[in-house]
Formats: C-alpha cells, sequence, structure tokens
C-alpha cells in the first residue's frame, strides 16, 4: 500500500526541514512526498531541491493560493493509495505511516484515521489534544490502541468537533476521487473530514503520533477568525431537513452555537468588543439561543459580575478557560 505524503508550504524556509526529515525518518518505505510551494519568497524551493536526488520526493510550485488550493495541487499528483497530510511546521513520529497502513490492511471498512496529537506551543508541550475536545474524548475507548468508529456516529460528532488536526490525518485516495478535494479556503481541514465521515468508518490512534508547532505566524493562529466564520456557514447546510435527520441537525446547531461562542471570545480577547457583541446577537437570530443574548449582553458588563451571574443561572459549568469573558 503506497502512501502520498503532501506538505504544503508558504514561506517556511526555516523549519520546513523538520517535517522533511520526519517524514524521511518514517519506518514504513512504501511512500512517495510531494511538496508543494504556494508562492514562497524565501528560500524554501532552495532546501527542498536539496532533497530532490531522492526518488521518492517531488516538488510543485503554485501562485499563493492558499493551504487548501497547495493540498488539492498535491493531490492531483499523487499515485498512492493513501493521501497523508503534513503541515510544514509540524513533525510526525517515525512509526505514524506504518501504524495507520496497518490499520487500512486490516479494516476496509476505514476510509480515514488519525491520531493524538501532542502541541508544543513556546516550549510547553501538551502531551494529548484530548482535554479539548470533550464530546470526543468521551466517544474514546482509552482501553484501546485504536478506536473505530462507525461512520454516522464519526459524523455527529464531527458536526458539533472536530478533534484533530491535518498533519494527524490520512484518507483513502479513492474516496477523495469520490467525494472531492478540500473546499473552503478557511476550515478546510473540517469540512472535508465532515464530508469523508459520511461515505466511511474512521479510525482512532489513541497515541500522538503527530507533534503541532504553535508560533504566532501559523497558518492556524492567522486565519482563526475566518475559519470560524466559515464553519459557522458551512455547518448551516446540516440543519436543512433535505440534508440531516432530526438528530444530525440538532448536533449542528450544537456545533454552531460552539463556535459562535469561541467566535466571540476571540474577538474580546483581542479588544474587538462591537464585532463580539455583533457574534452573539447574529448566533441569538440564527439559533434562538438564549445563551448568545446573555453573552451579548455580558460583554457590557464588569467581568466579576458577569462571572457572578453566570454562576448563579447558567446550570452548565464552564469546561474551557477560554469561556471566560476578558476585560
Amino acid at each position: 500500500m503506497k502512501v502520498s505524503v503532501i506538505i504544503p508550504t508558504y514561506n517556511r524556509g526555516h523549519i520546513l526541514e523538520r517535517a522533511i526529515e520526519s517524514v524521511m525518518a518514517q519506518t514504513y518505505a512504501n511512500w512517495e512526498l510531494i511538496i508543494v510551494d504556494d508562492g514562497s519568497t524565501d528560500n524554501t524551493e532552495e532546501l527542498t531541491r536539496t532533497y530532490l536526488s531522492e526518488s521518492r520526493v517531488y516538488f510543485f510550485r503554485q501562485e499563493n493560493t492558499g493551504v487548501a488550493a497547495a493540498r488539492n495541487t498535491g493531490i492531483a499528483h499523487a499515485t498512492g493509495d493513501l493521501i497523508a497530510f503534513l503541515d510544514s511546521d509540524d513533525a510526525w513520529e517515525k512509526e505514524k505511516l506504518a501504524t495507520e497502513v496497518d490499520i487500512y490492511e486490516k479494516h476496509p471498512e476505514v476510509g480515514m484515521a488519525f491520531s493524538d496529537v501532542q502541541t508544543v506551543k513556546d516550549g510547553a508541550i501538551t502531551h494529548s489534544y484530548m482535554p479539548c475536545m470533550p464530546l470526543f474524548s468521551s466517544m474514546v475507548d482509552k482501553s484501546l490502541d485504536v478506536n473505530i468508529f462507525p461512520s454516522r456516529a464519526i459524523f455527529a460528532m464531527l458536526l458539533q468537533e472536530y478533534p484533530t488536526i491535518p498533519s494527524a490525518t490520512t484518507v483513502r485516495k479513492k474516496l477523495i476521487d469520490q467525494n472531492g478535494m478540500f473546499k473552503l479556503m478557511n476550515a478546510e481541514d473540517w469540512e472535508f473530514a465532515l464530508r469523508i465521515s459520511r461515505y466511511a468508518d474512521i479510525a482512532y490512534i489513541n497515541k500522538p503520533l503527530a507533534t503541532r508547532f504553535i508560533q504566532g505566524d501559523s497558518v492556524n493562529s492567522t486565519k482563526k477568525p475566518y475559519a470560524l466564520r466559515d464553519m459557522i456557514l458551512e455547518l448551516s447546510n446540516y440543519r436543512k431537513p433535505k440534508v440531516c435527520d432530526s438528530s444530525e441537525r440538532a448536533a449542528a446547531r450544537n456545533g454552531q452555537e460552539t463556535l459562535y461562542r469561541f467566535l466571540g471570545w476571540y474577538y474580546l480577547h483581542n479588544k474587538m468588543r462591537r464585532k463580539a457583541i455583533s457574534t452573539y446577537i447574529k448566533g441569538f437570530l440564527d439559533l434562538r439561543s438564549g445563551e448568545m443574548l446573555f453573552r451579548s449582553f455580558g460583554v457590557l458588563i464588569p467581568a466579576p459580575i458577569y462571572n457572578l451571574i453566570k454562576n448563579l443561572f447558567c446550570s452548565q459549568a464552564v469546561q474551557c478557560k477560554s469561556d471566560l469573558v476578558p476585560k
């Protein structure tokens, strides 16, 4: 089983080597590496060309059109049975591909697989992605090395939560051929996984086989508000009766409410109070959510009073620090 590894990159010449070397170090040897330079202006091309003596490494350059388009370019040139994504500022454990190929060979019903993720930010390491994913974490049988989730169950979860990153994910190429590549400019990975989950079971590897490095100019840091807005709009499509059943529509609504909450918090955290109020009001009008209306008023009052009222009247405890109103 051949794996096509796709690294989209833009001005990451100073750290790209780490990602490439983590592919070269894989214990599973039947892979090809496709590096797509999305119009970099630094030394990305020069660095990449030092690896082209390796017959399994390919390099393509395109005009700057975004990470989704760069991944699609890689997919278009891929010849493997599996597609594995790796962002240029991330890295893999050496057994990642071997672990995933073993799952695909043993479970033909599995169309996508992803592992846990460890995160490195400012030198601090978080060894699991799961604490920030309460819904998905509650579904995982932690006594198993690999969990296989039926399509319907994982689809309902993905309507509410996205518990992985592209660098931890592989997918059968035939599913992409049948259901399309990346479509959105932002939140493209979530929408892609959600679409694939309707047609295949998904495997979760209960071990961090990918490391996510967060820095100030990382893709996830710079496009977060756009991704949240785009996914709110995308989930509205799944609230239509002809698209989903009642339980799936309810799940999509829950997902939208969570995203409105985090988008409002993002604006507050970055001192954009008017945008925060506008976001919460839009959430109230869209979802008829009392919580959204409550949060819009909460922006206007001091944090201690807001949190006191919240503790008195909200039945659900605060689960994340990012749920607090920053002043």
